[in-house]
């Protein structure tokens, strides 16, 4: 097992079952249109539902067993609302939410042990989230769902063992997710279209002391954009997207050192479970 790969899981199982504010996850449950937030305490689950930018109530889901890491959010079965990936060990399973309650499971069976779960988008364009894996040798393969099933997959070979990879999200406003990796301060995009990676883009540095902590369409252009932080002054910059590179950036200074950004773990808080 790759040292990289095995940091990404210590740090996925230290998120994925401590108290609520250690392991927040947000994404739309209840399919109103606006993203809610799944928090857990052990075994608990709670989504908190968001109206007009507050908290509008909560509702208290049960459990699902602390041997399972909560390993993504994706919509897996097409339906327009967010569903919960778990594993166990080996094994994974799907549930799956309507109306902010969950509604069933599905089993998936197993991906095998050397295999870290890196990434969920969209990467066919089919309107249904899919799974991006990594195995110890760096080789990647996408699983394509369809009503929650696993349908097919499709290897698409290494990336290279100097990138790890930091998050998906659609980069070129082409409708499907793509891929961001970095290599210490070099920063690279690869294009997904059916599934497979067409392209990528080299988009250069942005410096080791600038922390990756968010991936999200924060201008409104329906691109996914990206936030970094300083470790040093604990200062924000935006940099925003186009085409799958870097158009422009805005600094948005520090929120206090006490604080510490939670970013949506559907695109970037979990990956490596």
């Amino acid at each position: 097992m790759s040292t990289r790969n095995s940091a990404a899981r210590k740090r996925a199982v230290s998120r994925s079952s401590g108290s609520i504010a250690a392991s927040p996850a947000i994404s739309d449950f209840n399919g109103d249109g606006t993203s809610d937030m799944l928090v857990r305490a052990g075994s608990t689950l709670q989504v908190y539902d968001f109206s007009g930018g507050t908290t509008s109530g909560f509702q208290t889901l049960g459990s699902i067993g602390t041997e399972n890491l909560i390993a993504g959010l994706g919509n897996f079965n097409g339906n327009g609302t967010s569903d919960m990936l778990t594993r166990d060990g080996t094994a994974l399973g799907i549930y799956t939410f309507s109306g902010g309650n969950i509604t069933g499971f599905q089993s998936l069976g197993g991906i095998g042990t050397d295999n870290s779960i890196v990434g969920i988008g969209d990467f066919n364009g089919d309107g249904t989230s899919d799974i991006l894996v990594e195995n110890a040798a760096s080789d990647l393969r996408v699983y394509d769902f369809s009503n929650n099933n696993i349908t097919g997959f499709q290897d698409l070979g290494p990336i290279g063992n100097q990138f790890s990879i930091i998050g998906t999200g659609d980069f070129f406003g082409n409708g499907t997710s793509d891929v961001l990796a970095r290599a210490g301060t070099d920063l690279r995009v690869f294009d997904f279209k059916g599934g497979l990676i067409t392209g990528f883009q080299d988009i250069g540095a942005i410096g080791t002391e600038n922390a990756i902590v968010g991936l999200g369409d924060y201008n409104g252009d329906g691109i996914t954009d990206m936030l970094t932080q300083n470790t040093n002054t604990s200062a924000f910059t935006v940099y925003d997207f186009s085409g799958g590179g870097i158009t422009g950036n805005q600094s948005i200074g520090p929120i206090g050192t006490q604080f510490s950004v939670i970013p949506d773990n559907s695109t970037i808080l979990i990956h490596g479970v």
